[in-house]
């Protein structure tokens, strides 16, 4: 990776009088809200520094990197060497940060959205998960979940496989993406070619905003967004994965769904003892 050697802020602060006002205005922006910005994709920076997409491509360049993703590893690397050393090293962080993924988590949760979910997930025909890198993880534990509710789940981490699958989906299927980006080029294929078809599609994110959410129907948001530098961390993940439970509760007040979960139980019960 290029990366320029100059230490960012330094470097944004160097470049500052060179600046048209539009960037300028973006890299103020930055400077003000470091910790925000790693955890922003690039159209969710453009919105919140009130830019275009562009202009945020064009100060990445400008700054000396080739790309958003490598200006945002220089800040969240630059973030992570800013901490106060006066303060001592918090000995387990992550249990503040997961209970801060949760709590915001729950903030995030929006009714329709899920009653919709589970619409369409309790008169699926047939569901199909995506999944790939660290979201394959919630996309395992989601698809475990379903399948012991009886419904007739496949599960691809192959976004080969998926666009394939998804070529043949009808009104009958249903596609939960699981995407923390929302942006990964592999899994927005897939979903592209599923978006062909009559079939729902239904995201798991951890962004709001993003070329994921457009293509979906529906979508289900979590906290602690995840960095190029944290990815696959419990905090980011956990969100996600309470959600899946917290669906899967909603499928249960439906009936039927307690007799399928104690015939799949029976399923493995001489494995367990």
């Amino acid at each position: 990776m290029n990366m320029v050697e100059t230490p960012l802020f330094a470097n944004i602060q160097q470049l500052m009088p060179a600046l048209s006002p539009t960037l300028t205005q973006l890299a103020v922006y930055i400077r003000e809200n470091p910790q925000q910005v790693v955890r922003l994709t690039v159209t969710d920076l453009a919105l919140q520094a009130q830019v275009s997409v562009s202009s945020v491509s064009r100060l990445c360049r400008e700054l000396g990197y080739r790309s958003y993703a490598e200006f945002k590893l220089a800040l969240t690397l630059e973030c992570g060497q800013q901490d106060d050393p006066a303060k001592g090293p918090e000995p387990y962080p992550v249990f503040n940060e997961v209970d801060q993924a949760l709590r915001l988590t729950r903030q995030l949760i929006d009714e329709p959205s899920m009653e919709r979910f589970v619409s369409h997930i309790h008169h699926a025909r047939h569901i199909t998960v995506l999944g790939v890198g660290a979201s394959s993880i919630v996309a395992d534990y989601l698809s475990y979940r379903l399948l012991r509710l009886g419904k007739r789940v496949t599960c691809y981490q192959d976004m080969h496989l998926a666009a394939i699958s998804a070529s043949q989906f009808d009104h009958h299927d249903t596609l939960v993406v699981v995407s923390s980006s929302g942006s990964t080029k592999d899994v927005l294929h897939a979903v592209k070619v599923a978006h062909q078809t009559d079939c729902a599609i239904l995201a798991l994110s951890n962004v709001k905003s993003s070329p994921l959410s457009e293509l979906a129907d529906y979508q289900l948001v979590a906290a602690a967004a995840e960095t190029a530098v944290n990815g696959g961390a419990l905090a980011g993940k956990v969100g996600s994965m309470v959600l899946v439970d917290v669906l899967v509760s909603k499928m249960l007040a439906i009936n039927g769904y307690h007799d399928a979960v104690v015939e799949s139980a029976n399923a493995v019960t001489d494995l367990l003892v």
